[in-house]
């Protein structure tokens, strides 16, 4: 059995160009880590690094969630999606960039479930709800914009991505002392 594809679309003031820019260089700036990352509280970062898309951890360990399938800026990204499957076994993501009218249409279409089995249907439900490539893919919006004139310029977006990098670089470091009554700890704060 087939199961249909999941399918998500945003739309950003900016053209393709630099909106396809902005979703592979910068995607440490935009992906919602804290909860759709696989190393949760500890994640550092996710980015693409020689054709595969890696979340990092603050202990320095990796993992592969994706290999780039094809790369055709700034019209099309298809990436072989499996995140924390060391079987490699996963499903096919396409994101596509679309000039409309003052901006960019971003589509993104998750499917290939059969190479899942019997785990397909579970595997899809994962993808589907509210929480999931919808959520992930406003994230993007947000930080890329969708009013007149887009979000943050491609030099705010570096400046807020190393800030985010040295934030949770010193949050992490050990010396911190008991917060007060009613207040995070560092490990709740990274």
């Amino acid at each position: 059995m087939t199961l249909p594809p999941v399918l998500r679309v945003a739309h950003v003031r900016r053209e393709p160009t630099e909106t396809f820019r902005l979703f592979t260089e910068q995607i440490g700036a935009w992906w919602p880590l804290s909860t759709h990352g696989l190393f949760g509280e500890d994640s550092a970062g996710v980015s693409l690094d020689s054709g595969r898309l890696i979340e990092r951890s603050h202990r320095g360990d990796s993992v592969v969630w994706a290999e780039v399938e094809e790369w055709q800026p700034p019209s099309r990204l298809t990436l072989h999606w499996h995140p924390g499957r060391d079987d490699g076994v996963g499903g096919l993501v396409e994101v596509t960039f679309a000039a409309d009218g003052e901006g960019t249409r971003v589509e993104l279409t998750h499917h290939g479930w059969e190479a899942f089995g019997e785990l397909a249907e579970q595997m899809r439900r994962r993808y589907v709800g509210p929480n999931a490539w919808g959520f992930v893919l406003d994230h993007f919006a947000d930080l890329a914009g969708t009013g007149p004139g887009g979000g943050a310029s491609a030099d705010q977006l570096e400046t807020l991505t190393e800030a985010y990098a040295g934030f949770f670089a010193e949050a992490s470091r050990p010396g911190f002392g008991d917060p007060p009554p009613g207040e995070w700890t560092a490990e709740q704060v990274v």
